[in-house]
């Protein structure tokens, strides 16, 4: 790739009733995020947008269960798709541009989320925003929260017909 195509203006987003390109794209638009790496990536205008609509959800993330977490990373997809904007990656070959659909931009998306989570996550306990993170005890993980497999604690009564270690 030369360095005039790295600096080409990007398009303008499509008309209402303009058709969106998928494949053998070779104008991206500045709605479109442009997958991989270096200035040109970094630069374009969709790439913005969309790591601002990442960083903005960052914190949400971090709270979430798997199946929200999976919400946000489709709901960030759709955002940029509803701008008419694409997720584009470089065909070398060819020298054209095509969308790597939904799955790759949703698990992309889910990538994004997570990085920097560590930094963040002990920020935002710092903050008193979350709380720490309890160690996890290795007889309740296999027991589970106690409502399915209750705790086996010994009542009083049966504490005094235990034999002690002693004793036998």
């Amino acid at each position: 790739m030369s360095a005039t195509e790295d600096e080409k203006p990007p398009g303008p987003p499509p008309g209402p009733d303009e058709e969106v390109s998928m494949t053998d794209v070779t104008d991206p638009r500045e709605t479109d995020v442009l997958c991989g790496r270096g200035g040109a990536a970094l630069r374009h205008p969709g790439n913005q947008t969309y790591r601002r609509l990442v960083n903005l959800n960052k914190g949400l993330y971090i709270t979430c269960l798997k199946t929200e977490k999976l919400k946000i990373s489709r709901s960030i997809v759709a955002a940029i798709r509803e701008q008419k904007g694409r997720f584009l990656e470089r065909d070398a070959k060819k020298g054209t541009w095509y969308d790597i659909g939904d799955k790759k931009a949703i698990e992309k998306t889910s990538q994004a989320l997570r990085e920097g989570q560590p930094k963040l996550r002990q920020k935002m306990v710092e903050m008193g925003q979350i709380p720490p993170e309890q160690p996890v005890n290795p007889i309740q993980q296999q027991l589970g929260n106690g409502i399915y497999a209750p705790r086996q604690t010994p009542s009083i009564g049966s504490l005094g017909s235990m034999q002690s270690i002693g004793s036998l």
